[in-house]
């Protein structure tokens, strides 16, 4: 059988949500490789004065391919690892499937290109009588952008001895000086003494 590819293979580099490599992976053959980019556009127009490039945003990065796994070695330095390991095509069908679930991060090495940062987003396995030995997998995969976030400036912490309405110490209000009494008010009050009136 003449594979196509052989002396190109993808390789894929298999990331956890912890960004730990868990395992890598690398294809038999590679039937068919769809590279690309895409910008997105603005529709509207574009003010005097605001340069055009504002208004022109890369696309996350798109790749594609139908990637064959055979059940036998198709090159000699593959042999002995799928005897040892027996490494088939119905398991590399369902680690496919598996890291999708998950949502584990790919890098892709290609001939063309190195893709970071590239999760699964669509699997497809077309299945007919003449492939009974290997399964050829479409695979849709899409860059995921990280973006750095941006951390708040903390607000001063409030003095624990004061309420969240205080204005602070007050000063002391004095009480008013006692009124003297009239010369009329002293003497019923010494009469009264006197009498023993209270």
């Amino acid at each position: 059988m003449d594979l196509p590819f052989m002396n190109k293979s993808v390789s894929f580099e298999i990331f956890d949500e912890n960004d730990i490599m868990v395992f890598t992976k690398s294809v038999d053959a590679s039937i068919s490789e769809a590279h690309g980019k895409e910008m997105f556009v603005t529709d509207h127009p574009v003010s005097r004065g605001i340069p055009v490039t504002d208004n022109i945003k890369a696309r996350s990065r798109p790749f594609s391919m139908v990637a064959m796994f055979s059940n036998t070695a198709t090159r000699i330095d593959d042999a002995i690892k799928k005897a040892v390991q027996g490494d088939s095509a119905k398991e590399a069908y369902e680690q496919f499937l598996d890291i999708m679930d998950k949502g584990w991060r790919f890098r892709i090495k290609t001939s063309l290109e190195t893709y970071e940062n590239m999760v699964l987003a669509k699997l497809d396995v077309p299945r007919n009588s003449e492939k009974g030995n290997h399964v050829e997998i479409a695979m849709t995969f899409k860059e995921v952008r990280k973006a750095k976030a941006q951390k708040s400036k903390s607000q001063p912490k409030r003095a624990t001895n004061q309420t969240k309405n205080s204005k602070g110490p007050q000063p002391k209000v004095k009480p008013p000086p006692a009124q003297e009494k009239t010369w009329g008010a002293q003497i019923v009050d010494f009469a009264g003494k006197k009498l023993g009136v209270r």
